[in-house]
């Protein structure tokens, strides 16, 4: 079983990957309304064109982070998907629904996030603290017996 980075190592690595996914989506924002104001209609060009491409770099960190978390329990593209799922998933998610009040009267409400667990419990996921122990916690946790087919 691999020693995956310890969680402070981890998390700042989780957390400076965040910051750089909002640092490009700000400038891919800015390069959109540049070409908006230019007079340029911003509809005829695709997402990415205003994006930089530093999205493979980050699935190769992504990648090299879940070698990490390879055991007898969790294969590495397992622990892979688990990154990514929270990376690329759950951060572009809005945490919030609307909940009635009233009749007409509708307001927020935050969702915790969470996964269900290989052995079916459900676990916390909405931080990178949150994510590491999930990742550590699939690794090291018994898969429920399956039953002979």
């Amino acid at each position: 079983m691999n020693t995956p980075l310890n969680q402070e190592t981890f998390v700042q690595i989780i957390k400076a990957l965040q910051e750089q996914r909002e640092r490009e989506e700000k400038f891919a924002q800015s390069i959109q309304q540049a070409f908006v104001e230019a007079g340029d209609l911003a509809e005829f060009h695709t997402s990415e064109s205003f994006h930089l491409p530093t999205g493979l770099m980050v699935d190769k960190i992504l990648e090299a982070l879940s070698y990490g978390f390879v055991g007898e329990n969790q294969t590495q593209e397992e622990a892979y998907d688990h990154i990514n799922y929270f990376f690329y998933e759950l951060e572009m998610m809005n945490y919030m629904v609307l909940e009635p009040v009233g009749p007409d009267n509708w307001q927020m409400e935050p969702v915790p996030s969470y996964y269900i667990s290989k052995d079916g419990t459900k676990q916390p996921l909405a931080t990178p603290e949150d994510l590491y122990n999930s990742l550590v916690y699939e690794m090291t946790a018994k898969r429920p017996e399956q039953p002979e087919a």
